[in-house]
C-alpha cells in the first residue's frame, strides 16, 4: 500500500513528528503534509491544491479530535458546509489520544470518518490495522 499523500492535522507538534516518522518508516507515502493548526489546514483544503478532486485520490487525512480553536469534528463540519467548491472525497481517519467513548461514537456516526486510531502510530498499528483498512478503502490488496 502506497499513498499519494498523507495529511496529518494535529496541534501537537511532537505527535506530528512521531506520526510522520512512523509513516515514513513504514513507507506509506513520501508526501506527508503536516498542519499543527486546523484553521490553516482548512485554508489549505479550500485552496487550489487541497480543493482538487485528484488531490483526494489515493490520499488520507489523519485528524486529531481535541485541538484548540477548531476541533476535528468542527473542522470536518466546516469543510462540508463552508468549502467554496465542495470538500473533495478525502479518506478521513481520526488519530487521537481521546479515550472518550462519546468521541468514538461521534466518529463512527460521521459519514466522513472511515476509521479511528489512538496516538501515537506505531509500525505495528500501521501494518496490522491501518494498511488493511486502507486496502479496503482504496480497493487494493494490502
Amino acid at each position: 500500500m502506497y499513498l499519494d499523500r498523507v495529511i496529518l492535522i494535529d496541534d501537537n507538534r511532537v505527535d506530528n513528528l512521531i506520526n510522520q516518522r512512523m509513516l515514513e518508516a513504514c513507507e506509506l507515502s513520501s508526501n506527508i503534509v503536516v498542519f499543527d493548526n486546523p484553521i490553516i489546514a482548512y485554508e489549505w483544503f479550500c485552496g487550489e491544491e487541497g480543493s482538487k478532486p485528484e488531490s483526494a485520490h489515493n490520499s488520507i487525512v489523519l485528524l486529531d479530535i481535541n485541538m484548540p480553536g477548531l476541533n476535528g469534528f468542527e473542522l470536518l463540519h466546516k469543510l462540508v458546509n463552508e468549502h467554496p467548491t465542495g470538500f473533495p472525497d478525502y479518506k478521513v481517519l481520526m488519530l487521537t489520544s481521546s479515550k472518550d467513548i462519546q468521541d468514538q461514537i461521534r466518529a463512527s456516526n460521521n459519514p466522513l470518518v472511515l476509521g479511528y486510531f489512538h496516538k501515537p502510530l506505531t509500525p505495528s498499528k500501521i501494518t496490522s490495522s491501518l494498511v488493511p483498512l486502507l486496502g479496503s478503502l482504496f480497493g487494493k490488496a494490502s
